[in-house]
């Protein structure tokens, strides 16, 4: 059934480069499988792309370039069909002879990150910010929250505590 899933992802196929929403996902697959094949884990690497493309299927859609990737990390395990999507995908030269996807290690971290945010010191939920967001973008994704906004309206806020991409502490009066 994974090879069925391989092979109807051409019909997703919607752009040339890597889109920005699958950049770190895809960079991270490229880790994860190159090291799995190093140790034998055939397997794990299979898992790994099972779950990239579980992604692809909910964001319904996969750029070419992003599919050229998979395709060469799918090749060792099934070459037969890899060899034909590659065709189809138009590409001349053969997955056997092309270089082996690199990964950039800053590509590796998400662009968004889930930053949890305390009140006096309890949990009262989380926002979402860019990786590195100052402090005026935490506080403006907070007042979009309405349930931890609730929880800051119509105090003071004595001390703000912040450490970047790991969580934010408001204790009030």
């Amino acid at each position: 059934r994974f090879v069925e899933r391989v092979w109807r992802l051409q019909e997703l196929v919607q752009g040339e480069d890597v889109s920005q929403k699958h950049e770190s996902a895809l960079h991270k697959l490229i880790k994860k499988v190159t090291d799995d094949y190093n140790t034998a884990g055939f397997n794990t690497a299979i898992a790994a792309m099972m779950g990239f493309i579980n992604e692809v299927y909910t964001d319904r859609y996969i750029t070419r370039e992003e599919f050229r990737t998979l395709l060469k990390l799918y090749h060792p395990v099934a070459p037969h069909i890899t060899e034909e999507l590659n065709q189809i995908l138009g590409y001349e030269d053969m997955l056997t002879t092309s270089d082996w996807s690199e990964y950039d290690p800053a590509k590796l971290l998400d662009s968004m990150v889930t930053l949890p945010i305390q009140i006096c010191g309890k949990m009262r939920g989380t926002v979402e910010v860019p990786r590195d967001a100052t402090m005026d973008q935490v506080k403006e994704a907070i007042k979009d929250n309405k349930i931890i906004f609730g929880y800051l309206d119509g105090k003071t806020i004595v001390k703000e505590i912040y450490v970047p991409n790991r969580i934010c502490n408001f204790i009030v009066k």
